[in-house]
């Protein structure tokens, strides 16, 4: 009963004002936007707990509405539009994943990955000679690949090693040191120093 007094509520504001209401009926009721912690699409299931009964998902960003919430608060009854276009999808998703204000475009978390490789004294030794200081450094921007719109900042010249930040595309560097596939830079906006893909490194003009 809850759930169609709160819906009809919700399409009444709708007639009324105009223009989707951001809270109806309960202030903890309403609309809210999907964000993940990782960018991907929220689980929807068919009951409020983990397990085999998932229905659905919608991605990162999408508008949902919350009919209910279950007894401790922690899951949300909603409905949205279903991604491949047929109509809604109702049911249970982690409280947690909902925001009230659009979350905007998803940016990676720069928070350091762990290595998942163990390389030798040997292997370090290798890579390290192949890294040359320049007489003079010089400017220039990150440009990215077509898979990615972010390139990690890592601690060694390894794709496995460390990363302390993500940073976009055109974001200005400074280049200290390279070799055939990496290069050493300074981050001019934070000031950060490490290892990117030469690859990842535009052409001056």
């Amino acid at each position: 009963m809850k759930r169609i007094l709160t819906r009809i509520l919700c399409l009444a504001a709708v007639l009324i004002v105009g223009v989707i209401p951001l809270a109806c009926a309960d202030g903890n009721y309403g609309y809210y936007y999907v964000k993940t912690g990782n960018g991907k699409s929220l689980n929807v299931r068919r009951d409020a707990y983990k397990g085999d009964n998932i229905i659905a998902q919608i991605p990162y960003r999408s508008y949902v509405l919350v009919y209910e919430y279950n007894n401790n608060n922690t899951w949300a009854y909603i409905e949205a539009e279903n991604p491949n276009g047929s109509g809604t999808i109702k049911g249970w998703v982690q409280r947690s994943f909902l925001v009230s204000n659009d979350p905007g475009k998803y940016s990676p978390s720069q928070t350091p990955s762990q290595p998942t490789s163990v390389k030798t004294i040997d292997d370090i030794n290798s890579v390290a000679k192949a890294i040359k200081p320049l007489n003079a450094s010089y400017f220039t921007v990150i440009q990215t690949t077509k898979a990615t719109n972010y390139v990690h900042l890592r601690v060694f010249p390894d794709t496995n090693a460390v990363y302390t930040g993500a940073y976009l595309c055109d974001t200005q560097i400074e280049v200290l040191a390279e070799s055939k596939t990496w290069a050493q830079v300074r981050i001019l906006d934070d000031g950060k120093v490490g290892f990117i893909l030469k690859s990842c490194v535009a052409p001056t003009i």
